[in-house]
């Protein structure tokens, strides 16, 4: 009986990917990667291949040369976009969604893997008009331990001017809607994603919760969110930019743990694992 609900979903899905004409609304997975954590990237890459509702292509892009190039398999939806010199992972997801020939983007970054189950959720809400930023809760899973705990936040105005509540491996969207955003702000290579979320409210596209679990978050000390020391003068360029006030470096992890979060935290029925 699951099987054949999953399948009829997936098959409600696949008829709405179709536009005028028989044409097809095409996905295009970004998955962003320095090239430092192989085993990461290799579990990333086989988690988007494991989706439910196949992506037209997946673009790897490498942000960087100072670690090796990663080796691929030879798929024909599968292509390496390897940037010389390190821009930061805002300037590197803009290079990869502007050479993406999808009209929905779905981005990942290498630490992180995707659920099944995450494109064929989410998107049915990216391709509504207007067009929104979807994103989801999350499983958040600290690899020192090994303990996990759930992700679960609404993205409203208040809870936006605090901290960010989409992470960013959640993030499926309309390519229109990061054309006319200007894609993401090169400058805040920590913040970038913030940033873009701001952007978005303010020029009042929606942003739609997928209120289920679509992805595992990896968080550890090689996790470029662990280093607050170096997010706090990039922390405060944002909070100037957007009016925000004086904030503290925060993170996913401690968002999805630290008791000052809680009353923001969401409930829901799934088991998120």
């Amino acid at each position: 009986m699951l099987m054949e609900k999953q399948g009829a979903i997936l098959n409600e899905t696949l008829d709405r990917r179709k536009g005028k004409g028989g044409s097809t609304t095409r996905v295009s997975g970004i998955l962003t990667t320095t090239g430092a954590r192989p085993q990461s990237l290799e579990r990333a890459l086989r988690a988007m291949y494991g989706q439910q509702m196949p992506l037209d292509e997946i673009i790897v892009v490498q942000d960087g040369h100072h670690h090796p190039t990663p080796i691929l398999p030879p798929l024909p939806s599968l292509r390496l976009l390897s940037l010389g010199n390190p821009v930061g992972v805002s300037a590197a997801r803009n290079a990869g969604v502007a050479a993406a020939q999808g009209e929905v983007i779905a981005l990942c970054d290498d630490d992180d893997e995707w659920l099944p189950g995450h494109i064929v959720r989410a998107y049915p809400l990216a391709i509504q008009h207007p067009h929104p930023l979807v994103y989801s809760d999350a499983l958040i899973v600290f690899d020192e331990t090994g303990e996990s705990v759930p992700f679960r936040f609404e993205a409203t105005a208040d809870l936006l001017s605090k901290t960010n509540p989409l992470i960013p491996s959640t993030m499926v969207f309309h390519k229109s809607l990061w054309s006319r955003l200007n894609g993401f702000d090169s400058r805040f290579r920590h913040y970038g994603d913030w940033d873009f979320a701001l952007r978005a409210l303010a020029a009042q596209i929606p942003l739609t919760r997928l209120s289920t679990c679509t992805i595992r978050y990896h968080f550890s000390e090689d996790s470029l969110s662990a280093h607050e020391t170096v997010m706090r003068d990039e922390l405060d360029q944002l909070c100037a930019r957007h009016r925000l006030g004086s904030l503290p470096v925060a993170n996913f992890a401690r968002m999805a743990i630290d008791p000052r979060w809680e009353k923001w935290r969401k409930s829901a029925s799934d088991p998120c694992g």
